[in-house]
């Protein structure tokens, strides 16, 4: 074969690969992400927790429309624990901007379950991984200085 017959071969190689991946339906496909791993992250508030205080909020935003997983809540012991601890409460809240799904809110109640103090974790899909603190209540008291 002549050197300008093997360059025409190559071409023409060339030529119908990039017009197979063109037009095959597997080049077309647009990936996903996998549904515990959306570009999502999460924000605890308020950031001073202490055993009076009514609950915590999870606020996950960067959804894009799509609803995260559930929360899993972990207590000091590093075990799994429920985010209410009595019948009706409100534990996940839905905000919408422009009739899509922006913001979701995930409540921990801290009060009215009785929590003890101390290190808490909660974790959503493989996007949040968030510890956090419940503090006991300090009470101080104020003595008066009396001077002469």
């Amino acid at each position: 074969m002549t050197r300008k017959r093997i360059q025409r071969v190559i071409i023409t190689i060339l030529i119908w690969l990039t017009c197979t991946l063109l037009l095959s339906s597997n080049g077309m496909h647009t990936t996903r992400a996998a549904p515990n791993a959306p570009d999502y992250s999460g924000s605890l508030s308020p950031d001073d927790i202490y055993v009076d205080t009514e609950r915590a909020a999870l606020i996950i935003s960067g959804l894009g429309g799509v609803e995260p997983p559930s929360s899993t809540w972990y207590g000091p012991d590093g075990y799994q624990i429920t985010a209410g601890c009595i019948g009706g409460q409100q534990i996940r809240k839905y905000i919408y901007y422009g009739g899509s799904l922006s913001v979701v809110i995930d409540y921990f109640y801290i009060r009215d379950c009785n929590r003890d103090p101390g290190q808490y974790r909660v974790t959503v899909g493989n996007s949040i991984d968030i510890s956090f603190a419940i503090n006991p209540q300090i009470h101080y008291v104020y003595i008066p200085i009396i001077q002469r």
